[in-house]
């Protein structure tokens, strides 16, 4: 019974999303941060690849989240390269949990294109 319990909690949490697939990485400026996802999305009918992660900063602290976001972008920008896509979104998480349940939380994303002559260019923010 206790077994049948436990296979029918992994199975909700994954059909709800909340299954764990966070990982650590480390950004070139030495920066540790928390990845929970990256993904493909269109984005205004640009292809993206979108990194979402766990921010170390409040995102209501703009001095810091850009820096932050600064630091995040150089790394990620070099997989978007990769990836030979044309833009990105980056959203900083600040989530609050009970136990393993994420039970709230508050994102902003930041948006990059390539411009006319081939720069990456930042967009104006947006959250939730």
């Amino acid at each position: 019974m206790k077994v049948y319990v436990f296979l029918m909690a992994a199975i909700i949490l994954v059909a709800c999303g909340q299954a764990d697939e966070s990982f650590r990485a480390q950004m070139p400026s030495g920066l540790e941060i928390t990845i929970l996802r990256i993904s493909k999305a269109d984005v205004n009918g640009v292809e993206s690849l979108t990194l979402d992660y766990e921010s170390n900063v409040s995102i209501n602290d703009d001095v810091e989240i850009n820096n932050e976001l600064s630091q995040v972008w150089e790394g990620f920008r070099k997989k978007v390269d990769e990836a030979s896509l044309k833009a990105a979104v980056v959203r900083a998480h600040n989530t609050k949990s009970k136990g393993a349940i994420k039970t709230e939380g508050i994102a902003r994303w930041y948006y990059f294109h390539h411009s006319s002559n081939g720069e990456w260019v930042q967009g104006k923010p947006g959250g939730n």
